[in-house]
């Protein structure tokens, strides 16, 4: 008798280990995802807000950038921006610059894990 209650005492222990194990691990992988996700969201913005710097910076020096910027296609829907022949941004879904008296507007939109998309007048 003494024995089969050890072993009733184990098989339940083995049971609640295992649950416990199992909802920890699922805890740790949505956990995971949601890191990743906000890594590659905070990425995407910082690289549109170092392209925007760059095109104010080279806008307040003078440079005209309608003329320096190109796009190369890679996809029907996505290409890449130049700025003189060099890569500036992948991924681009949307691209337009209007130079209206001396403002230059900037309509950009990526798309490589997540939309963004932004307006930009200097």
């Amino acid at each position: 008798m003494r024995s089969s209650i050890v072993l009733l005492e184990l098989v339940v222990g083995v049971v609640l280990l295992s649950v416990l194990f199992v909802g920890s691990s699922n805890l740790a992988y949505k956990i995971y995802l949601l890191n990743e996700t906000n890594y590659h969201q905070a990425i995407a913005k910082i690289d549109m807000e170092s392209t925007k710097l760059f095109l104010e910076k080279q806008v307040s020096s003078g440079v005209d950038i309608t003329t320096k910027l190109s796009q190369i296609p890679q996809t029907a829907t996505v290409t890449d921006l130049t700025y003189g022949g060099k890569i500036l941004q992948k991924y681009i879904t949307k691209f337009s610059v209007k130079k209206v008296s001396s403002r230059h507007h900037i309509d950009i939109c990526t798309k490589h894990r997540l939309k963004i998309c932004k307006s930009w007048a200097f």
